[in-house]
């Protein structure tokens, strides 16, 4: 099972040995549903928070249409509260997808 190890310690270590830039996290559920990883906001010992991009693969451009704004003007991403026992994967890779998919350890 996925815990909080494999998030902070393992998941990270896998990322910076693939490349220096930023790399593409997905987070799989055993649902089925996929989310598209900007950063960790937190990480306990049952869950994590995640704060994730929108569902549908925009462009920049159309990202920064679709995403609020606080009052400082940066975007306010979704955040997910995921329990470990619902994740059935974690997907690191050094290449681009569709979307703006990029979170940096």
């Amino acid at each position: 099972m996925i815990d909080r190890q494999a998030v902070e310690k393992i998941a990270q270590m896998h990322a910076q040995a693939m490349t220096s830039d930023p790399v593409t996290l997905e987070i799989h559920l055993l649902s089925g549903e996929v989310y598209c990883v900007n950063r960790l906001a937190e990480v306990f010992d049952k869950y994590v928070v995640a704060i994730v991009y929108p569902k549908d693969a925009l462009s920049q451009e159309k990202l920064e249409e679709a995403v609020p704004r606080n009052d400082k003007g940066q975007l306010v991403f979704d955040r997910a509260i995921i329990p470990y026992e619902s994740v059935s994967y974690i997907l690191i890779t050094a290449s681009e997808g569709e979307g703006p998919w990029k979170i940096g350890f």
